[in-house]
């Protein structure tokens, strides 16, 4: 491969997919880019490629869901079954400034696979290329911003009378119970690189961002999906302190860090690493009514892009209505 002529075409045009497309021809096999939810961003084709899946993919603008369920369930970089077993499919993610951005998918042919470190040249290229472009849109700073020029435009409102919009975002923290208890909690590192790509995007006063300490959401992921071993811990960082944990000024993360290390255990285990579909979890045993089944098929959905109608609507059989001896609503009757 050529990288000065790859790193020519990332410098001079500015464009994720002609990027891609150079990406494409340099490795001559079919490319995808995808978003962290599998949605197709951007795709190098290939004619001679009819594969009924890959075409599909394309025309839908999404990965199949079984591809997606075998990424999440891998590695940062893997290889997939290939339908033709004329090609191979690798696949790795994207990242840029510490931000997961999402993945590349290659579709070469079983005996031309580009090398792996012309790969990566190539993925480091697509991911900067890919952030630059996301920040060209802030997404909820332009919804604001949005809110507030459309106060000014009322023909009538109240003279001397302001606008304030208030923007408030929380780090994703996974918990058990929920079809995302599955997923890997995003590190400390990237949430507060998110939190100041948000500030960026806002250029008013008339606009204020609201949002939480990521050492607190980290915390509260540990807690969240922890096991009996963390009971030494929390008794521990009580005596050197740890409590109030809820008030700013009384807050001792380096404390909480410090005993965890004492103690002889990684926090990081617990939140920043997804589970297993099968695995067997410290709240495996206890019963509420919502089956594991049930969890695992909602996070497949959601990793599809597909919704779920809200349950007085249509009943999905979760489980739930076993703890009530009956169905959860009357259907016979409108409850929208």
């Amino acid at each position: 491969m050529n990288k000065n002529l790859l790193l020519k075409t990332f410098l001079q045009n500015n464009s994720l997919n002609v990027l891609v497309e150079a990406v494409g021809a340099a490795f001559d096999c079919p490319v995808l880019v995808t978003d962290n939810a599998f949605h197709i961003v951007s795709a190098a084709t290939a004619a001679d490629y009819a594969d009924a899946e890959y075409r599909r993919a394309l025309a839908h603008s999404e990965l199949p869901l079984a591809v997606c369920t075998a990424i999440t369930a891998g590695g940062a970089v893997g290889e997939l079954p290939a339908a033709d077993s004329s090609r191979r499919v690798l696949y790795a993610a994207l990242q840029s400034g510490g931000v997961a951005m999402g993945y590349i998918l290659y579709l070469p042919q079983a005996d031309s696979v580009p090398a792996a470190d012309d790969r990566l040249f190539a993925e480091e290229l697509i991911a900067k290329q890919f952030f630059a472009e996301q920040r060209a849109g802030s997404g909820i700073a332009d919804t604001a911003q949005q809110v507030v020029d459309l106060f000014y435009k009322i023909p009538n409102r109240p003279k001397g009378k302001g606008v304030q919009v208030t923007i408030s975002v929380a780090c994703f923290v996974p918990k058990p119970d929920t079809p995302f208890q599955f997923c890997a909690q995003d590190r400390r590192e990237s949430l507060q690189e998110k939190q100041k790509y948000l500030l960026s995007c806002v250029h008013s006063r008339k606009i204020k961002v609201n949002y939480h300490d990521s050492t607190t959401s980290f915390l509260e992921g540990v807690f969240a999906k922890g096991d009996r071993r963390l009971a030494p811990v929390i008794v521990e960082a009580y005596k050197r302190g740890c409590y109030f944990d809820g008030w700013e000024e009384c807050f001792k993360y380096d404390t909480w860090l410090q005993t965890f290390a004492d103690l002889g255990i990684d926090p990081a285990f617990y939140c920043q690493r997804p589970i297993g579909l099968d695995e067997v979890t410290p709240w495996s045993h206890m019963d509420y009514g919502v089956t594991h089944e049930y969890l695992v098929r909602e996070y497949q959905k959601a990793l599809a892009a597909q919704t779920t109608q809200p349950c007085n609507r249509a009943c999905h059989g979760c489980g739930a209505n076993h703890l009530l001896g009956g169905p959860c609503f009357d259907y016979s009757q409108n409850l929208v």
